[in-house]
């Protein structure tokens, strides 16, 4: 009973890290694309494209 257990238990920590890993590093990615389109709008930023940038923000946030 106990061999079950701790087998399950370790199942459980190995593909639990794995989709961990793989959700960070999506964000990773949405968050370096906000940086990038951010990047390119230089010093002459509208309230537009400011709202925007938050909005997509706070999207990227929402799936943490």
């Amino acid at each position: 009973m106990s061999a079950f257990i701790t087998i399950t238990s370790s199942l459980s920590l190995v593909f639990g890290f794995s989709a961990k890993a793989r959700k960070h590093s999506d964000l990773a990615c949405k968050y370096k694309e906000l940086e990038a389109d951010l990047a390119l709008m230089g010093n002459n930023v509208t309230e537009d494209q400011i709202a925007s940038i938050k909005k997509r923000f706070l999207l990227i946030e929402v799936l943490e």
